[in-house]
């Protein structure tokens, strides 16, 4: 009997997210701030709350700073009904902190960014380590986010080169220039790999997902940032990018997304009204929980990007990241228009 899919998300730059609300903010002044949020982040930390609020089981690793680890310990034992199982290893140093000043008498707010832990070389052995330990045949290991301080590209090929050779299905949700870095890479020599086959080029698709949007998915094919603004070249530089990459995902922020396979191209969209929209935060992550979860029940693409819109649809509709419930999920799941993109009547 096959076994079930184990999905494990990695967060090597974990981050504490924090809203102050401030009335009347001005620059040079004491002021007093009301905490209106604090809580545990990372974007791969969002995706694994977002599978475990839609039933998926999965397992968080990456790193986070010694003193913030009992919150997200926490943040995981109250998410559910799925398991989210906390892994993440402890740096010496803090966890960088996101900070937004609201003003509700200017309508303004302000972003605020820390600089977190800085790995050591110990500390990169550690997650080399775990990983050879957790990405095996049957398993997807999901990159999400930035690299901290004390790891460069060159350790982030490591793992990559890890997660692969142990036969895992490796998915990134990373910059334009770590997505150029890393789908350039030759892993065709690694062991327990079972590539898929490149139509026409010779060589082999040894990533297994990239979820870029526009201007991420331009910078990773050496384009201006502003090169992909209609839907033709944004699909021509897709088709691009699926020579190297056997699922290819972009998303197009309240447009949708297009997902290119096996030399298809889709188009989804779920409408939701303007009053039904009250959170951007989180959802493009909340989009990858959902994909990954159809992934894992074996749907096919046209349910792949219709799980992963609803399931960011439904994080939209709802203040703060992954709070919604399956059913809600389901419900949108059944709003979402997929075409065939190029179709000429699409």
């Amino acid at each position: 009997m096959p076994q079930p899919t184990s999905i494990i998300t990695v967060t090597l730059n974990t981050a504490i997210d924090r809203v102050l609300e401030v009335h009347d903010f001005h620059i040079g002044e004491h002021v007093l701030a009301r905490e209106a949020m604090r809580y545990p982040a990372g974007k791969g930390i969002n995706v694994s709350r977002a599978l475990a609020r839609i039933g998926r089981d999965n397992i968080a690793t990456g790193f986070v700073g010694q003193a913030e680890m009992l919150e997200f310990d926490h943040l995981f034992s109250e998410t559910g009904p799925g398991r989210a199982m906390c892994q993440l290893l402890a740096a010496r140093g803090a966890t960088r902190e996101n900070i937004t000043i609201l003003d509700p008498k200017n309508h303004t707010d302000t972003h605020v960014r820390t600089t977190g832990y800085e790995l050591t070389r110990r500390d990169v052995q550690r997650m080399v380590s775990k990983l050879g330990l957790l990405a095996r045949q049957g398993s997807m290991v999901v990159f999400t986010g930035s690299l901290p301080p004390g790891l460069d590209m060159a350790d982030f090929d490591t793992l990559l080169y890890v997660c692969i050779g142990g036969g895992a299905k490796v998915v990134l949700d990373v910059g334009g220039k770590l997505l150029a870095d890393s789908t350039s890479l030759d892993m065709s020599g690694l062991a327990n790999v079972e590539p898929e086959p490149v139509g026409g080029t010779g060589g082999s698709k040894m990533l297994w997902m990239v979820k870029p949007n526009r201007a991420e998915l331009a910078e990773a094919l050496g384009q201006p940032a502003d090169a992909l603004k209609d839907e033709a070249a944004v699909i021509d530089a897709g088709r691009r990018m699926a020579r190297r990459v056997a699922w290819v995902v972009v998303t197009l922020g309240a447009e949708g997304a297009l997902l290119f396979h096996q030399g298809h191209v889709w188009r989804g969209h779920c409408e939701l009204s303007s009053d039904e929209v009250v959170n951007t935060v989180g959802c493009g992550d909340c989009m990858m929980a959902g994909m990954l979860d159809a992934q894992a029940a074996g749907k096919g693409p046209e349910d792949v990007l219709r799980w992963g819109i609803a399931t960011a649809t439904s994080n939209a509709a709802l203040a703060g990241v992954a709070g919604f419930d399956r059913q809600r999920v389901t419900e949108l799941a059944e709003r979402c228009t997929i075409v065939d993109a190029l179709s000429p009547s699409a």
